[in-house]
């Protein structure tokens, strides 16, 4: 945990099941980690969540059909988790977690099976972002409206990419980082709703891939977003921290306080 205050990190304590490539959501103050692979390269469809007030990690309803390398958003107080893996395949089911009654239930699945991706929200619909796909690396995109329950054909990405972090501000969302067949990503890619494109806005200097992001907002400073840890061109853990101001024109990009140990395709959220 990071207390931005003090710009320290402390330990909290540890989650019951040993993860790679889960997927991290928060809901109603609570911590969710869904899915993952664990330390034999199983694809898991279990859930832990986490109570920040209580340092407690605790079991919750296991997915259905979406495991592995899942991705997951929240939006109207539901928590989604699509995608993932199934024997090493992507899979293209979508679930919905309601807190309440700790249960997951169908809902329409996406247009295309995706794993290794990431989901962001954006005026009430769900984003999802690239990933990997039967044929490789993708670009494709799609969007899904609860309100009708279908997904449409997003535009493309100027990059494919896998293993990289999604983030929405105001009214725009972000592809940052990742890796293709051409290597790791430095890139960040801006999506623009009225021109229906993405747009390559910043190259963050250092490549990464597994970097876990997250936007912290503040009533008295700028928005920042955090690029934690994740792996470089040369298959080098990083335990270091960027950090990109979303309200300066350049986008600024300046460093944070590194993490303890180094890591890579975890998962964070802002509280």
């Amino acid at each position: 945990m990071f207390e931005i205050s003090t710009q320290s990190w402390q330990n909290c304590k540890s989650m019951d099941t040993s993860r790679k490539h889960p997927s991290v959501a928060i809901l109603h103050g609570i911590i969710y980690c869904v899915g993952g692979i664990d330390n034999e390269g199983c694809d898991l469809s279990s859930m832990e969540k986490y109570d920040p007030s209580l340092n407690y990690w605790t079991k919750s309803a296991s997915l259905h059909k979406c495991k592995g390398a899942v991705a997951t958003t929240v939006l109207d107080g539901w928590l989604y988790a699509a995608g993932g893996s199934n024997g090493g395949s992507p899979i293209k089911s979508m679930e919905r977690y309601d807190p309440i009654t700790d249960e997951w239930s169908l809902v329409q699945p996406m247009k295309y099976p995706r794993s290794y991706f990431a989901m962001g929200v954006l005026n009430h619909k769900i984003y999802a972002i690239g990933g990997y796909s039967s044929l490789g690396e993708t670009e494709q995109c799609e969007i899904f409206d609860p309100l009708a329950n279908k997904w449409q054909d997003l535009a493309d990405l100027n990059k494919p990419r896998m293993n990289h972090g999604v983030t929405t501000n105001s009214d725009k969302i972000f592809a940052i980082g990742g890796q293709n067949n051409c290597g790791v990503l430095d890139c960040i890619e801006k999506y623009n709703k009225g021109l229906n494109m993405w747009l390559i806005i910043k190259h963050t200097l250092n490549p990464r891939t597994g970097a876990s992001v997250t936007l912290v907002t503040s009533q008295v400073d700028n928005d920042w977003l955090f690029i934690i840890g994740g792996i470089d061109g040369s298959h080098c853990y990083h335990s270091s921290v960027k950090t990109v101001n979303w309200k300066s024109i350049d986008y600024y990009i300046g460093s944070g306080k590194s993490m303890n140990e180094p890591r890579a395709f975890g998962g964070c959220c802002a509280l």
